[in-house]
């Protein structure tokens, strides 16, 4: 019981820091003008400075809340009771 309280209340931490940084679209709009003229330039960009170039929140955070997201959810009865249903008609 401590264990889903601690992982709801890390997750709502999580999602509202989330939150907070994905509000920023700002950032968006620099990586797009940023790449137009690298592209009118005819300047060759590296997949690594485009991937480094988008915001943090996008690299970071978004694919660990995701992980936890999914950890959280195939821990609840509903989704146990999925996987068992699923191994049992596996099985014959």
């Amino acid at each position: 019981m401590i264990l889903v309280a601690a992982l709801a209340a890390s997750g709502g931490t999580l999602l509202v820091f989330y939150w907070a940084i994905a509000g920023r679209r700002s950032n968006v709009d620099r990586f797009s003008a940023r790449m137009s003229t690298v592209a009118d330039h005819g300047m060759a960009s590296s997949l690594a400075e485009s991937e480094m170039s988008r915001p943090l929140s996008q690299r970071v955070f978004k694919p660990l809340l995701e992980r936890a997201t999914a950890l959280i959810v195939s821990r609840t009865p509903g989704e146990r009771q999925r996987q068992m249903r699923l191994l049992v008609s596996a099985a014959g």
